[in-house]
């Protein structure tokens, strides 16, 4: 079902049709196919569909219960910036750190940065430059840039984090 609703967004094999698409991704979504909970999701939110940020969270949290790490993080970012839910940063963090906790980069970032300011959880800055250290690593340019601005403002090169 998943991959019907894929076919016929993209027009493969048959003529692009976006309403027959997003009638597959629903089903599919229902079958809790948490791909198609996300791509649902990923359309709410960006006004492709109707009900918004309401029925995107519903189905983030469909897939992230699920453990499908792309709805997760995006579940966070909804809790963190206030999006349809009210803001939660004990909540996003936690969802970010799950998603952290796979390598990802942008999750690694996240869970930085609330460590160093010491948002949602209590702040800890050598857990924080150790994250954004392999946050660096793995290609986040966000994290690169933080390292970088930090040893600037600390005015020495001598600032190790993570190896970088």
């Amino acid at each position: 079902m998943f991959m019907l609703g894929y076919m016929e967004s993209e027009g493969i094999g048959t003529e692009k049709n976006e309403d027959d698409a997003v009638k597959w991704f629903l089903k599919s979504a229902e079958a809790d196919v948490p791909e198609a909970q996300f791509k649902i999701a990923r359309m709410a939110e960006e006004g492709k569909i109707p009900g918004g940020n309401d029925f995107a969270l519903k189905w983030y949290q469909r897939a992230a219960a699920l453990d499908f790490t792309p709805a997760m993080f995006n579940l966070a970012s909804m809790y963190y910036e206030g999006r349809g839910v009210k803001a939660d940063p004990a909540m996003a963090y936690q969802l970010y750190d799950r998603v952290a906790a796979t390598g990802d980069g942008d999750a690694l970032f996240m869970t930085a940065r609330m460590l160093f300011e010491g948002l949602g959880v209590e702040r800890d800055t050598e857990e924080a430059l150790e994250r954004f250290g392999r946050s660096a690593a793995v290609g986040n340019k966000l994290a690169l840039e933080f390292i970088t601005d930090l040893r600037r403002k600390q005015n020495t090169q001598f600032v190790k984090i993570d190896g970088l």
